[in-house]
């Protein structure tokens, strides 16, 4: 015969299970029980589906107005210089100076990736057979690792060994790795340490990066540290940072156009619009920039409005004003929106 366990719950009993109506609710009072196919949250896009939050908003909208304000004021503050904010969907993209001599670099903002193109985008006509690259960059030798002159810095770390160090195997082997510091630092002399040698110590310890060193990336954290925190004060009233991410961009190469006021700028002109979507059906579009907003690219193609949506856009570029004569429309090759 088995006795009753003596294993006690520590929280006590299981409590009885209660039983409860459910609440009775009235499908009038259910949203999502009231879809209306008509109902679109851009009345002359029915194509376009899903909630925009708001960011389907004109760029010339107060809420957006005000942020940037507090963006362009907030990287002056810091010694950043702001050239445009250009607004997406899910995005906002701060195009900054590329003179960043006057930023503070130890604000502990905060981390920047840096993200470039691997061979740069490519504009694509298909009447030509040659591509040409947006970004044509040399390559050259940041670093060359010398190997003899490591070796010469290396046997003077250490004293000659003597016989007994070599017995008592106190001596490193050639293919040890040399200690990064040769003079013993007391425990005054660390703790006197000042955070910017520390910051320069631990940025020598880390393995080269390509793009750090060509991006000043100290300086874009305080700049993107002074945005943030000036956004987020006002972010219950604006909504900035719930509804966008926030890019730093440095700016665009020549003739081709990127930022919000460039394609202010160039309303009018003959501009080509290259394509991309996951279906390989990428394609370069010909016609004069109409207008450019948080969603979408417009071009007039001999009166005829074609919208591109901003997630299909992989650049804009603009064309010379003979090409404009050449800007042929296959009405079976495109979507358009009169």
């Amino acid at each position: 015969t088995f006795s009753p366990s003596n294993v006690m719950d520590e929280d006590g009993p299981t409590p009885a299970d209660i039983y409860s109506e459910p609440e009775v609710i009235s499908i009038e009072d259910v949203p999502e029980f009231h879809y209306d196919p008509d109902a679109h949250q851009v009345p002359h896009q029915p194509w376009r589906r899903g909630m925009t939050d708001g960011c389907e908003d004109s760029i010339e909208v107060e809420w957006r107005k005000e942020a940037e304000d507090i963006i362009y004021k907030s990287a002056d503050f810091v010694g950043g210089k702001v050239l445009d904010v250009t607004w997406y969907l899910t995005r906002c993209v701060i195009t900054i100076d590329d003179d960043l001599s006057g930023v503070d670099q130890y604000s502990m903002g905060p981390e920047i990736q840096v993200k470039m193109p691997d061979d740069g985008p490519e504009y694509i006509d298909p009447e030509e057979t040659k591509v040409e690259p947006i970004w044509a960059e040399e390559e050259t030798y940041l670093y060359e690792r010398n190997e003899e002159e490591e070796k010469r810095e290396k046997e003077k770390l250490y004293a000659p060994k003597d016989v007994d160090d070599e017995e008592e195997g106190d001596f490193p082997d050639e293919d040890d790795e040399v200690p990064l510091f040769a003079t013993e630092e007391t425990r005054e002399d660390m703790a006197a340490m000042s955070i910017e040698e520390e910051v320069r110590i631990e940025n020598e310890q880390r393995p080269l990066d390509i793009e750090a060193i060509q991006v000043d990336t100290p300086a874009l954290s305080t700049i993107a540290r002074a945005i943030l925190e000036a956004l987020e004060e006002e972010d219950d009233r604006l909504d900035v940072l719930e509804r966008h991410e926030i890019i730093l961009a440095s700016p665009s190469e020549p003739g081709y156009l990127e930022t919000q006021r460039q394609f202010d700028d160039f309303r009018g002109y003959p501009v080509a619009v290259e394509t991309v979507d996951p279906w390989n059906s990428n394609r370069v579009l010909k016609g004069t920039l109409e207008d450019r907003n948080s969603m979408d690219v417009i071009i007039n193609k001999k009166g005829r409005m074609v919208t591109i949506p901003q997630n299909f856009v992989k650049c804009v570029r603009l064309l010379n004003m003979k090409d404009d004569e050449d800007l042929d429309f296959d009405e079976d090759d495109l979507d358009e929106e009169e």
